[in-house]
């Protein structure tokens, strides 16, 4: 922050997005600029259910969570990849999220949030060996179109 006021700029976190602004420039945003994204039902379910075959007790989890994971994910990830995702829609020139914004934003919101056991640690397992898992085993929904 210090390096930041010395190059006459400052950072200012809004809604988990981070924005450079120039001091007494700008003004930042009163609401994240991802709020009017839509997000279909089906990709917010489809986010909620990855957080929740994250936790090694929930009936949905793959046998690999169970086995290595000591903590899975909590609401608060299923918030932020919804959250990512309609970031990363945007940045690519759609306002509408998919199920491909979740999967892209699935190691970076849950990496630090699916923490790994002794058994795992002691295989050289990671937290992104388990998202890996879980994008394998958790279906993306399909259109019944």
């Amino acid at each position: 922050m210090a390096a930041g006021r010395a190059l006459g700029v400052s950072l200012a976190v809004h809604g988990g997005a981070v924005a450079l602004l120039a001091l007494g420039l700008a003004r930042p945003p009163e609401r994240p600029h991802t709020e009017p994204v839509p997000v279909a039902e089906p990709v917010m379910r489809y986010a909620l259910s990855l957080v929740r075959a994250s936790r090694p007790k929930s009936a949905t989890a793959p046998e690999q969570v169970k086995k290595w994971a000591a903590f899975g994910a909590s609401v608060r990830a299923a918030q932020y990849l919804v959250l990512g995702a309609k970031a990363r829609a945007l940045t690519s020139g759609r306002y509408h999220v998919s199920f491909d914004d979740i999967r892209a934003l699935a190691h970076p919101v849950m990496r630090h949030r699916v923490l790994t056991n002794f058994h795992a640690q002691s295989e050289g397992i990671t937290s992104d060996a388990l998202v890996d898992r879980l994008l394998e085993t958790v279906p993306v929904p399909r259109s019944g179109m």
